[in-house]
């Protein structure tokens, strides 16, 4: 009975011996994982913590392309009105202008017309008396 217990009792530490080796390899390689992972970690993030000022100075610089094309944009937008109230005047003026000189020429041609006939009555007349004669 004694030596079937300590028998046992050899196979319990036996296997308890190999289970904690087991454990002990099972943690270390965990450990080793961990490890490697947190290393492709910090190297990813050092190499964006590298690349954050470049990205910095890239925006920087974009936005003030935004801003200098944006301001640009608002000059434009200024000139172009700018343009088209001159161009709304300098039209209105010409239509007034020919207006002004459809209407002249037309007050010519009534004074021509009206000379005209002045000038056909007169020489209707003169014909009558001509022919009275």
């Amino acid at each position: 009975k004694d030596a079937l217990l300590t028998m046992v009792r050899r196979e319990l530490e036996a296997l308890e011996e190999r289970l904690n080796n087991t454990i002990v390899r099972a943690t270390q390689l965990g450990d080793r994982k961990r490890e490697d992972a947190t290393g492709r970690i910090d190297q990813k993030l050092g190499t964006f913590e590298a690349l954050q000022p470049k990205f910095d100075r890239r925006l920087a610089e974009l936005s003030g392309n935004y801003r200098g094309v944006s301001d640009e944009m608002q000059a434009q937008i200024k000139r172009v009105d700018q343009l088209d109230g001159r161009l709304w005047e300098w039209r209105h003026a010409l239509e007034e202008e020919i207006n002004k000189k459809f209407s002249q020429l037309e007050q010519n041609q009534q004074q021509a017309a009206a000379a005209h006939r002045v000038v056909e009555t007169s020489n209707e007349e003169n014909t009558k008396k001509h022919n009275h004669r």
